[in-house]
């Protein structure tokens, strides 16, 4: 075993719908933080418990969500990601060239840990965890639990990187996020005047309209109205919104995107359906021609890398080129390389993991 012994493990994590919502109930660490240093190893806090880490890890298996490890430019040795979607359509597939794939790691497909076991990792980074799987996953290596998804994308990025001791690298890379988001958002809004975007997804006999973190909240576009009517937007809002088929001339969306558009049975609705419905040209979006598709995963993604190539999608979609000066020209890729990031100055970690939240918890292990 590799983790130090305390009294109690947190809580299993929940998982609701198709998308990764776990985390820690009740009490204990939310948070990643670097307890001891030796010349080896570093003893890291996390929500699992405490663990002991090689400083150097060469084999990393990154289950649940490797997005963090990949946006920091940092390779596993193997993964699982949470989503079901077509690898070969996935955002991560130009990075994943070479790199393992474990089972699936959610739901009812609880990490395996033989599976992991032939992968020989000397770290496992563990989204989404369960007492057992935890357990189970720790006789293989030392295995470290990622922060809740609610804590946010950044506390995600910057945990996987203290526990790579990587924690100036990952600063950095925030801050270059927070650069990017600052100017692609007044790009965006201004391309739209002000008017609202929505995401689209098609499904059964039904349109879905997503709720979107970083459009919304980050980037600060206007929220369409099926949204805005379904109830506050904080703590209560839903991921989703279910669009009645007579009600989608009344959606005033400037530009949609589909992310869920291919046709799955007999039964689904698809793209070029909608498209014939007459009340669809009662919609802003389809009268000036601003309804793009997009693939799934990235665009309902919770990472810092999904998130920064729906931006560029988002420009690429929606503002001239006359209009992208060379400073948001600079920021249109996906992730920051080692030039960009010794250009700017890390972000400050109480922004990204408030010390409330990474104060020691009854849930130490």
């Amino acid at each position: 075993m590799h983790r130090v012994a305390s009294a109690a493990l947190v809580a299993a994590a929940t998982l609701v719908g198709c998308a990764p919502t776990g985390g820690e109930r009740g009490g204990g660490v939310s948070g990643v933080t670097v307890v001891e240093r030796d010349a080896t190893h570093l003893t890291v806090q996390h929500p699992g418990g405490i663990t002991r880490v090689p400083r150097d890890p060469q084999r990393i298996a990154a289950i649940g969500d490797p997005d963090a490890l990949y946006f920091l430019g940092l390779r596993p040795v193997a993964d699982a990601t949470a989503w079901d979607f077509d690898l070969e359509r996935h955002y991560l597939a130009p990075y994943r060239v070479g790199v393992g794939q474990i089972g699936g790691a959610y739901g009812s497909r609880v990490p395996n840990a033989e599976a992991t076991m032939a992968f020989a990792p000397d770290l496992i980074l563990l989204n989404a965890f369960t007492r057992d799987a935890v357990d189970k996953l720790d006789r293989v290596a030392p295995t470290v639990v990622m922060p809740s998804y609610r804590l946010g994308p950044r506390a995600a990025t910057l945990a996987a990187a203290r526990a790579l001791d990587r924690e100036d690298r990952a600063l950095r890379a925030i801050a270059w996020y927070d650069r990017k988001v600052e100017r692609v958002g007044a790009a965006v809004r201004g391309a739209l005047g002000g008017e609202p975007l929505a995401i689209f997804w098609i499904a059964v006999k039904q349109i879905r309209v997503w709720y979107s973190p970083l459009l919304y909240e980050e980037l600060g576009l206007a929220v369409p109205r099926p949204i805005a009517e379904g109830g506050p937007l904080g703590a209560g809002k839903r991921a989703r919104t279910i669009l009645e088929l007579e009600r989608l001339g009344e959606l005033d969306a400037a530009a949609i995107f589909v992310v869920h558009y291919d046709d799955e049975s007999d039964r689904n609705l698809d793209l070029g359906l909608v498209s014939r419905l007459p009340m669809w040209q009662r919609v802003p979006a389809a009268r000036t021609g601003r309804v793009f598709t997009a693939d799934t995963a990235h665009w309902i993604s919770g990472g810092l890398l999904g998130r920064s190539v729906v931006m560029n999608e988002l420009v690429a979609a929606l503002v001239p080129a006359e209009q992208i000066d060379p400073a948001l020209a600079a920021l249109l890729v996906e992730r920051p390389d080692d030039a960009a990031l010794a250009a700017i100055a890390p972000a400050d970690p109480a922004t990204v993991f408030p010390p409330a939240a990474e104060g020691r918890g009854r849930g130490a292990r």
